[in-house]
């Protein structure tokens, strides 16, 4: 029996129908063991301790790992001391997508149940229980019809090629403006910069 979910993950890669990059990992401190307090038997403690990320469904929802040259580690996305998420309270930040919707496991809050992935969807600030773990939620964006969920969005024009480190920002902001009938500008912006945007507001939200 395997110790990590290497095998399985890269099965689900070889049959995906879209594209599916893998971000380098560099270094070898900041394990899953110490900073998760989990072990590679679980997906999100192989995708730490083995990847630098994932960027799949051609690039539009990106995994985030251990560390890598973009500074955009599970690790340093979250802020994590004592294991502990410090950037939004209770929930672990463990992907995105170019939209800038945000993919947090709930860890208390009551939301959900623990453990459930959540979605902060680009034009709200709202968070919604997808009510699956996250080995499905790895397995449903490598290989699921992720073009149903984000049809939403089919209509938002993006730029053809969207690097791990950059998201879409769009003006007027997707959550301010009635998507069917208004015009988006849309540019790219570093993810880091996307993030404290959408983390900021957060806070200051009851």
């Amino acid at each position: 029996m395997d110790d990590n979910a290497l095998s399985l993950i890269q099965s689900w890669i070889n049959a995906s129908q879209k594209k599916v990059q893998i971000v380098p990992r560099i270094g070898f401190e900041n394990k899953c063991e110490t900073i998760l307090g989990i072990s590679e038997h679980s997906s999100l403690g192989t995708l730490t301790n083995h990847t630098g990320g994932l960027s799949v469904s051609n690039g539009i929802i990106r995994h985030y790992g251990g560390d890598n040259r973009y500074g955009l580690s599970i690790r340093e996305v979250n802020e994590l001391s004592d294991m502990k998420p410090a950037r939004v309270e209770g929930i672990l930040i463990v992907a995105d997508d170019v939209y800038g919707g945000l993919f947090g496991i709930n860890a208390s809050t009551a939301i959900g149940k623990p453990g459930a992935v959540l979605y902060l969807p680009p034009d709200t600030y709202v968070w919604e229980n997808l009510e699956i773990g996250h080995t499905a939620f790895l397995h449903w964006s490598i290989n699921g019809d992720t073009d149903l969920f984000y049809k939403k969005y089919s209509s938002l024009d993006l730029p053809e090629s969207i690097p791990f480190y950059k998201t879409v920002s769009f003006n007027p902001p997707l959550w301010s403006a009635d998507l069917s009938n208004t015009r988006f500008a849309a540019s790219q912006i570093d993810t880091k910069k996307s993030h404290a945007i959408r983390f900021g507001i957060l806070r200051q939200l009851p």
